[in-house]
């Protein structure tokens, strides 16, 4: 559609370097293709969905969440789960360790020694994250992501989920309305990142 964004358009917007422009370049038009498919492809939309990429995975590519934290890291991440140092070390710089103690027990993860915390980990454009949310997004794609997670580093398929992920989060309404501070929440819930996804905003053109 001659209203879409053009991998150009996003690049300038998110300021990006030479090889953030190529994944640009790869990703974004599977993206639109993708929001179009489920009826969330509106310019407002796209703008959202660019900024929220920009801020939740830089590279604009899909990726695996990095869990090789430094005892330091974790305490600042996770201030309640590790209150000591000592307690934070045993896991420093042990992903797959940390993975499983984090998200045990959380969004349909069985208990640490299930290790679904690290099978189910952030993966995707926007990350994709917990045993439950892979079942909901793989039914919704017709894919068996709880058998083979790595589908979402697919190209196609992780383009999809955050088409998904958009809608499943209601994020398509607060958009059209350039509420922005709400999108930021359904996404992250907070308003991590908040001034830089500001600044994407602005990069094309809307006052934020």
């Amino acid at each position: 559609m001659s209203s879409d964004l053009t991998p150009a358009e996003v690049a300038v917007a998110l300021k990006a370097s030479p090889p953030v422009i190529a994944n640009i370049t790869d990703l974004w038009p599977r993206v639109l293709v993708a929001l179009h498919a489920v009826g969330i492809g509106s310019r407002m939309n796209q703008i959202g969905m660019a900024a929220t990429i920009g801020v939740e995975n830089p590279s604009f590519k899909p990726v695996e969440e990095n869990l090789n934290y430094s005892a330091a890291r974790m305490m600042a991440v996770w201030p309640k789960r590790f209150r000591q140092l000592d307690m934070a070390e045993l896991y420093a710089h042990q992903p797959e360790k940390l993975a499983n103690y984090v998200y045990a027990g959380r969004n349909g993860n069985g208990g640490e020694e299930s290790g679904d915390g690290w099978r189910y980990r952030g993966r995707g454009p926007i990350q994709i994250t917990g045993r439950r949310t892979y079942l909901e997004c793989g039914h919704a794609l017709g894919v068996d992501l709880l058998a083979v997670p790595e589908q979402l580093l697919d190209p196609v398929v992780s383009a999809r989920s955050a088409a998904w992920f958009w809608g499943w989060k209601g994020c398509s309404g607060p958009a059209e309305l350039g509420d922005w501070e709400r999108v930021r929440r359904l996404v992250n819930g907070g308003l991590t990142h908040y001034a830089e996804f500001l600044g994407f905003i602005r990069g094309f053109g809307l006052a934020a």
